[in-house]
């Protein structure tokens, strides 16, 4: 089980993060609670969420240098994994969720493709999150969203609504212009879709080798030398620090910060900044996860 699957656990949907195996332990945070008709979308708030209910949940990590929850394998009840969503012809939304999965399977000739969220745990919502695994599947799908029509791009006034609806708080018009352009979100056949690209597969789970260690959060200026990985997941960046004069690794989980980044940009970040040993290699990296943390592309005059 990885990102995107979703486990049920003392009354609440656990969705799964990350792409690590951590043998008899998952590490997912709270997003659907039943008897509090709860949905909880922040990471902040899902951590105030496990502190006040499940304290003992909570445990020191050194892959992600801080406290995480984690749920035993032998504890969840029903697991649901996206490739096998149940889909109900009768509902609208279902059915055109249908025909997308459809369209995005018959093109790469993959499995490895299926609907998480609200969708995949039988909750009313409004849009479809679409997820994809494997490097070819994922570089195939890309590939395929950035030739074909099949996702109508965002005009200026959704993107507005979109940046309202997830409360940004830093935000310019060359923002808006990139959200404009992002291959992997917008509408199918008038319904939100956004896409998650995870380059493993649930069958081929990573060993987390590295060790993080926080450093605190900083605002820095930097500009961006390589953004080649910025549609999958984790989205990351490289970049030269102006400030330190280093190169360093922008990188986050959150979609919000994918597809937003060129070569050659100036951007204002901020992010907490992390020393990450990884068998022998030490490097440096801003981890983007808090409402508070932005990557701010400055225009060229």
């Amino acid at each position: 089980m990885i990102e995107g699957f979703i486990v049920e656990y003392k009354n609440t949907y656990w969705i799964i993060r990350s792409y690590y195996d951590f043998g008899d332990y998952l590490f997912a945070i709270p997003r659907y609670v039943f008897d509090m008709n709860r949905t909880i979308k922040e990471v902040k708030e899902a951590i105030e969420f496990v502190s006040t209910y499940y304290p003992e949940k909570l445990q020191e990590c050194k892959c992600f240098g801080r406290k995480v929850p984690f749920l035993k394998k032998s504890e969840v009840g029903r697991v649901l994994d996206p490739r096998s969503v149940a889909l109900e012809v009768s509902n609208p939304l279902h059915k055109k969720a249908m025909k997308l999965l459809s369209e995005l399977r018959e093109h790469t000739n993959s499995v490895d493709i299926g609907i998480t969220g609200g969708i995949l745990v039988g909750k009313r919502t409004s849009d479809i999150d679409v997820i994809v695994y494997g490097r070819k599947t994922c570089e195939e799908v890309y590939k395929f969203l950035m030739e074909s029509k099949t996702l109508e791009k965002y005009g200026r006034n959704e993107v507005l609504n979109l940046l309202e609806n997830r409360r940004e708080k830093y935000y310019n018009e060359l923002i808006v212009k990139r959200e404009m352009e992002k291959i992997l979100q917008g509408k199918f056949e008038g319904v939100d879709v956004y896409i998650r690209l995870v380059p493993y597969t649930p069958e081929c789970p990573q060993k987390c080798t590295r060790s993080i260690e926080k450093l605190g959060t900083i605002t820095t200026n930097v500009t961006i030398t390589d953004s080649s990985l910025s549609y999958l997941y984790p989205c990351s960046y490289r970049a030269f620090d102006n400030k330190s004069r280093k190169e360093i690794t922008i990188t986050s989980d959150r979609g919000r910060f994918c597809e937003i980044l060129k070569p050659g940009d100036f951007a204002f970040v901020r992010g907490e900044l992390e020393r990450v040993n990884d068998e022998g290699k030490t490097f440096l990296q801003l981890y983007l996860w808090d409402n508070e943390h932005f990557l701010l592309p400055i225009e060229k005059q």
